[in-house]
């Protein structure tokens, strides 16, 4: 290894993975006809991780090792990957899965003759038990299509996109040019969950040559207790909602063709159906208190309103009993709640508002009530806050605090 330079730099992240991690590196330290690496960074496991990792390396000179002092995640440690590798291409290979025989010759050699950022592939899936093929039978692992020629990365990912072929969480699919994600700054986020699916858009966006093939030189091992399998839908949510974000800031940044903004739009479409579908699904509710992330996830999870919504008209029908019943707002939610309320055949008998509009005498039908003028006997009354958010909670605030008891909000 003294004599060559490294032609490829294999960043593995160990953490907990001890009942895998031998296969692991038995099928990377196995390779021929190329130059390598591996770097594993071990993240403070629990498990005998550390030890066998120590003892592989201890036995052969191509494994390079960083131990982490504290616990700092699966972005972090391949980012120190990235930062140790000596290698000319990066590949990441999680500690529980393994690549196939020839992998890393077959792979530097597509790379270097097509002179590229980036070579894309497909792979293979085993799986640790039944139930979970069965779960994940339908996910496709391998190009369908041929991508013969080289081209951008922006026109690969419009046409990966078109032909519904492509990979979004899976960076292992890919083999990086090291100049490349220093070039363009291309490093994971910290702290963050299912990372891959902002991490693999940007590479693509930012890649000048790229080159799909339709081999499979990756095994993925799906198990019980891994991250895909067993993080909760809530973090999941989360976490593609702050890709969401990354994913938007970094457009703005970047010269975007049409197949890029194609492309752009499509994956931006996929994560907030993605989204809305788990907090649709678990009646998940935004925790953070900016306004404007506030704001875009009440946008991407309209589904979720909408139910938040008829539970709580459902509740105010409950509570009702011959009541007055108020709707505070004159927005989106506020049109939907009366929708809710209209189609139970409940009565509104008002609409209150924060301060009125001067050419506005009636909403719905019903009388405009400015908050300034609520009067005593709206204390017994039914309000149901249509406005979400930290907003619709602190005007909630204010309603209790003038006397009336009977306030519901959305969220």
């Amino acid at each position: 290894m003294k004599d060559y330079p490294i032609e490829i730099s294999v960043v593995v992240p160990v953490y907990n993975v001890q009942k895998y991690l031998s296969y692991c590196l038995d099928s990377i330290l196995s390779q021929e006809g190329v130059v390598f690496e591996v770097i594993c960074v071990e993240d403070c496991s629990t498990d005998a991780s550390k030890e066998i990792l120590r003892e592989y390396a201890l036995k052969n000179q191509k494994i390079r090792t960083i131990f982490h002092d504290k616990n700092k995640g699966l972005s972090a440690s391949r980012n120190d990957g990235i930062y140790a590798a000596k290698g000319k291409y990066i590949w990441f290979v999680d500690s529980d899965d393994s690549i196939v025989k020839d992998a890393l010759r077959k792979l530097y050699y597509i790379a270097e003759s097509n002179h590229v950022d980036m070579v894309s592939f497909g792979m293979e899936c085993v799986y640790e038990s039944k139930e979970l093929e069965q779960r994940y039978r339908t996910t496709k692992f391998r190009y369908n299509y041929e991508y013969d020629l080289v081209c951008s990365g922006q026109k690969m990912l419009a046409d990966l996109l078109s032909n519904n072929e492509f990979a979004y969480g899976c960076v292992p699919r890919y083999l990086i040019n090291k100049d490349f994600l220093f070039a363009d700054n291309l490093f994971f986020k910290d702290d963050l969950v299912f990372e891959d699916n902002l991490y693999v858009p940007l590479c693509f966006l930012k890649a000048k040559r790229v080159k799909c093939i339709n081999e499979s030189y990756y095994h993925r091992l799906r198990r019980c207790n891994s991250i895909t399998t067993s993080e909760t839908e809530k973090v999941k949510a989360e976490s593609l909602f702050v890709c969401y974000k990354e994913l938007c800031d970094a457009a703005n940044a970047m010269e975007l063709d049409d197949n890029g903004k194609f492309a752009l739009s499509e994956i931006l479409s996929e994560l907030s159906i993605i989204i809305r579908n788990i907090v649709e699904k678990e009646h998940i509710s935004f925790n953070g208190k900016d306004l404007l992330d506030r704001h875009l996830w009440n946008l991407i999870c309209g589904k979720m309103s909408r139910k938040a919504i008829e539970i709580r008209v459902k509740q105010v029908a409950e509570m009702s009993r011959g009541k007055g019943i108020y709707i505070y707002g004159a927005g989106k939610y506020a049109d939907e709640v009366f929708r809710e309320l209209n189609g139970l055949n409940i009565i509104v008998d008002g609409v209150i508002v924060t301060k009125k509009e001067e050419d506005k005498k009636s909403i719905w039908g019903h009388s405009i009530i400015e908050f300034k003028e609520i009067k005593s006997s709206l204390k017994d009354a039914i309000v149901l806050v249509a406005i979400a958010g930290e907003i619709g909670s602190q005007i909630k605030a204010m309603l209790v605090e003038y006397g009336i008891t009977g306030v519901v909000t959305i969220e």
